[in-house]
């Protein structure tokens, strides 16, 4: 990806707070992954803002203890899938 040199501007205390925990050589890259978090972050806000009520249609959530177990046993299968991925490659 083609990199563009642009110019922030951060109060003093946060580029002290900043220098303590990256060198000063990583600081681009550290603030790079810091705003693409955050834009995952709002991006993820507003889809589920988009979708809220989406499965309040779905009576097998609702009586199989609901919407919050059937997504936290999708993310404990995908913790395990990625477990099993960190494993054979490292195999490799």
């Amino acid at each position: 990806m083609e990199k563009v040199k642009t110019q922030i501007v951060f109060s003093e205390d946060l580029i002290k707070r900043l220098d303590r925990v990256v060198k000063k050589k990583e600081r681009s890259l550290f603030v790079t992954e810091a705003v693409e978090e955050k834009l995952k972050k709002l991006s993820l806000q507003k889809a589920l803002a988009e979708t809220a009520g989406i499965w309040s249609d779905r009576e097998d959530l609702e009586k199989d203890a609901g919407a919050a177990n059937y997504l936290q046993a999708m993310d404990e299968s995908d913790r395990a899938r990625e477990e099993r991925l960190k494993r054979a490659c490292s195999n490799v």
